[in-house]
C-alpha cells in the first residue's frame, strides 16, 4: 500500500511541474561555446548579465599570410571600449620583444551587430550582441622581415588564455642575389662597403672595365659611393692608397698622412676603413697579412691610435650569411663569423644563425633570418666534400611563391655551408625525400655558390 502512495506522488509532482512556468535568469547555467575553433576560453556568466567571448578567424597558430583578425563580442555595449582598453599585443622575434602596442592603437578596426552568433542565445534573453573586429595589417607595424610571436593578453580576469600566433612576415623586398658570369668586356670585383645605418661592412661585387691592374682597380672601388638603389651607405668609406705592394703574401699598403686625417676621429671610423681595405684586399689568395704605413713610417698616430706596427692577418673563419635589409627595400647577404671548432658545431652554429638565433653583438632590426626556426634541420651527412642537409617540409611552403626570399635563403644556406673548409657542394632532402626542383633548381643534387655575392649591376 505504501509503494502505491509513493508513486502516486510522484506522478503528481511531475505533472504539477509541468504546467509551471520557469523563470530561467534564476538558474545559473554557461552559454553554449560558438563553433568556431579558435574562440578564445573566457570565464562563464549568466545569461542575465552579459555575453562576452574573444574570438580569431584563423585555426593554426602559425601563419604564412600577412595579417589575421580578432574579435571581440559582448552584450554590453557601454563597457565594448573597456574590454578592448584592457588587451596589450607582445610582438617578439627569436631575440628580444620588438614592440608592445595597445589593441586600441590599431585603427583598422570597425564594430557591427552581430546576428549569426545571436541565434544561440534566443533562446535564453533579448540581448543584442556587439562585435568589434581587428584586423592585424602587419606592413602597418613597421616590422622587418622576421618570424615573429604575436601575444595577445588582456587584464580583463574573464579572460582564462592568451591569444598566440607564430608568423613568418615579409616584407615586399628584391634580394640583390648573385652571379656566375660578368658582361662581356667587364669584371666583378668584390669590395665591402658599409651598410646605410654605419654598423657592418657589407661584401659586394661591382663592375668595372677589364684591367690588367686588377688589384689596383679593385682598392680604388673604395672611393666609389654605391648606386643609392641598394639602401647602402653614401660615405666613402676608405682612405685613398698610395701604393700597393704583395711579398711572400703580405701586403704593404701605404697610405697619404693627408688622406687617412679623416678616419682619425673616431674609433668607429677608424676601424670601418682598416676593416674595409683589410677585406678587400684579403679577398685575393696572394695575400694573408696586410702591412699598412702612412708617408712610409707605422707609428700609432693615425687611425684614431691604432697600432700600425702590427700586420693585420686576414681570418677565414667559416660564416653564416643572414639577411641585410635595407631602408630601399633591398636585401643582400650578411657575412657572420662562426668561431666554433668541432665541425659539428660549426654546422650547428651557421643553423642558428641563419634563424636569428646566435645574432649576438650583430642583433639589429636590419638583420633579418634567411631561415625561419619552424624550418628544422632533421638531418645532415657528407660525401666527398659535399654536405646533405635534410629538412622539414616547411622548407619548401615557408616562403611560398616568393622567388626573392626562396632564393635569399637557398643562397644563404650554400654559401655559409661551403665557408666551412672541406665543404665545396650542398644537396637538400626534405623529409628525407629527394625535391625534384626547388625555384627551378635541382636541390637534391650537389649545387655550389655563384661566384659573385651581392652583385651590384
Amino acid at each position: 500500500m505504501r509503494l502505491i502512495i509513493n508513486i502516486f506522488l510522484i506522478i503528481l509532482i511531475v505533472f504539477s511541474l509541468s504546467i509551471i512556468p520557469i523563470n530561467y535568469q534564476m538558474i545559473d547555467f554557461s552559454l553554449p561555446h560558438l563553433s568556431n575553433p579558435s574562440d578564445i576560453e573566457v570565464e562563464e556568466v549568466e545569461t542575465d548579465i552579459e555575453f562576452f567571448n574573444v574570438s580569431s578567424t584563423e585555426n593554426n597558430s602559425f601563419l604564412t599570410d600577412n595579417n589575421f583578425k580578432i574579435f571581440i563580442s559582448t552584450s554590453n555595449k557601454d563597457e565594448l571600449q573597456t574590454i578592448i582598453d584592457s588587451f596589450n599585443i607582445k610582438i617578439s622575434n627569436s631575440n628580444e620583444v620588438v614592440k608592445t602596442i595597445k589593441l586600441n592603437q590599431l585603427k583598422n578596426s570597425h564594430e557591427k551587430n552581430v546576428v549569426d552568433i545571436k541565434e544561440y542565445l534566443d533562446e535564453y534573453s533579448n540581448q543584442e550582441i556587439y562585435t568589434i573586429e581587428y584586423n592585424f595589417y602587419l606592413k602597418d607595424l613597421d616590422l622587418t622581415s622576421n618570424y615573429y610571436t604575436f601575444l595577445i593578453t588582456s587584464t580583463d580576469s574573464r579572460v582564462k588564455e592568451n591569444i598566440s600566433y607564430e608568423i613568418n612576415y615579409t616584407n615586399d623586398n628584391t634580394y640583390i642575389g648573385s652571379s656566375n658570369k660578368s658582361p662581356e668586356n667587364m669584371l666583378y670585383t668584390e669590395v665591402y662597403y658599409a651598410d646605410e645605418n654605419f654598423l657592418r661592412l657589407v661584401p659586394v661585387n661591382k663592375l668595372i672595365n677589364s684591367t690588367d691592374r686588377f688589384i689596383r682597380a679593385t682598392m680604388n672601388q673604395l672611393l666609389e659611393i654605391p648606386d643609392e638603389k641598394y639602401g647602402l651607405s653614401n660615405t666613402i668609406i676608405a682612405p685613398r692608397i698610395n701604393n700597393i705592394y704583395i711579398h711572400n703574401k703580405t701586403a704593404r699598403i701605404d697610405l697619404n698622412s693627408y688622406d687617412v686625417t679623416a678616419f682619425n676621429n673616431g674609433s668607429a671610423n677608424a676601424t670601418f676603413a682598416l676593416d674595409s681595405i683589410i677585406n678587400t684586399i684579403g679577398k685575393f689568395s696572394a695575400v694573408d697579412k696586410v702591412k699598412f704605413f702612412v708617408n712610409n713610417k707605422d707609428n700609432a698616430n693615425y687611425f684614431h691610435g691604432t697600432d700600425l706596427s702590427e700586420e693585420f692577418i686576414v681570418t677565414n673563419k667559416p660564416k653564416a650569411y643572414v639577411g641585410l635589409e635595407t631602408n630601399n627595400k633591398t636585401m643582400l647577404l650578411y657575412p657572420i663569423e662562426i668561431n666554433e671548432i668541432n665541425l659539428n658545431d660549426k654546422i650547428n652554429a651557421i643553423i642558428k644563425t641563419l634563424q636569428g638565433i646566435n645574432y649576438g653583438a650583430n642583433a639589429t632590426d636590419s638583420l633579418i633570418p634567411t631561415l625561419p626556426s619552424n624550418v628544422k634541420l632533421l638531418n645532415y651527412k657528407f660525401n666527398d666534400k659535399n654536405i646533405e642537409l635534410d629538412f622539414s617540409k616547411e622548407f619548401l611552403t615557408i616562403y611560398k611563391e616568393n622567388s626573392n626570399y626562396n632564393k635569399l635563403m637557398y643562397e644563404s644556406i650554400l654559401y655559409s655551408m661551403t665557408s666551412i673548409e672541406g665543404i665545396n657542394s650542398v644537396s637538400i632532402l626534405v623529409n628525407s625525400e629527394i625535391v625534384p626542383l626547388f625555384d627551378e633548381i635541382k636541390i637534391s643534387e650537389p649545387q655550389k655558390p655563384n661566384v659573385f655575392i651581392n652583385t651590384l649591376n
